[in-house]
Parts: C-alpha cells; sequence; structure tokens
C-alpha cells in the first residue's frame, strides 16, 4: 500500500535551515518572521498528522481513494474535490483528510517515464542497488 502525504506548510526548523542569509538578518527580523510563521503555519504536530494516520489509521488501509481509483493523498486542509489547488498548499488544519490528486496520478505513461529517468539517475540507482 501506497499513501501520498502532504505535511502542509510547517512550523520546523527547514525554513531556517540552509538559507545562509537568516544568520545575516537582524534578530528583529527573525523574531518578526518566526512570529509571523507561528500564527500562519501548522505546528510540527499538526503537520506529522498526515503521516501518523497513513501508517495507523485503518480508514485508509486499502490505500486506494473513495472510489477505489488511483492512490490516496492525504492533505492537513480541507479541499475543495472539484479545486484542490491553491487550497491543498495552505489554511486551516482539519486532520488527514483525503485530496484529489493530480491528474497525472493516473498517468501510467508519466509514471513509467518518471520511474525510468530515476533509476538511471546514478544518484539515485546507487540507492536501489543496496
Amino acid at each position: 500500500v501506497g499513501i501520498a502525504v502532504n505535511p502542509g506548510a510547517v512550523n520546523s526548523d527547514i525554513w531556517y535551515r540552509g538559507d545562509d542569509s537568516w544568520g545575516d538578518r537582524p534578530e528583529w527580523q527573525r523574531s518578526l518572521l518566526r512570529g509571523i510563521f507561528r500564527r500562519i503555519f501548522l505546528t510540527t504536530e499538526q503537520g506529522a498528522a498526515t503521516s501518523i494516520a497513513a501508517s495507523t489509521d485503518p480508514a485508509w488501509e486499502s490505500g486506494l481513494d473513495a472510489e477505489g481509483g488511483v492512490g490516496l493523498y492525504l492533505c492537513p486542509y480541507r479541499t475543495p474535490a472539484d479545486m484542490p489547488m491553491p487550497f491543498e498548499l495552505h489554511g486551516p488544519f482539519a486532520g488527514a483528510r483525503p485530496c484529489r490528486p493530480h491528474d497525472s496520478v493516473g498517468d501510467a505513461a508519466a509514471g513509467k517515464e518518471l520511474w525510468e529517468s530515476l533509476v538511471t539517475d546514478e544518484r539515485v540507482a546507487q540507492y536501489l542497488q543496496e
């Protein structure tokens, strides 16, 4: 069973690490940005909800969407079925909810092309042969 999960926009260290300019900012700017992030982003616990639900909730055991079609995709926001974007990117926390994946998820030719490009990429292939 494969379930794709979206943790959402999470207030974590990912926003502060790897950005060389972060440490160069004045403390007041860093404090201001951290305060804004705390108010508009999910907590790390909320961000983990989709991963935890995918791995432990019996409701998602089949790994299929409600129609039994393409694989399941969980996101932490309420998303209209006919227009998940941009709502799957940000919003009020709603728990682990099924979300419609991009139409290309059901495209077998695109999936095959992606897989073949990954297994021939030497940066990825080394891990597949272990």
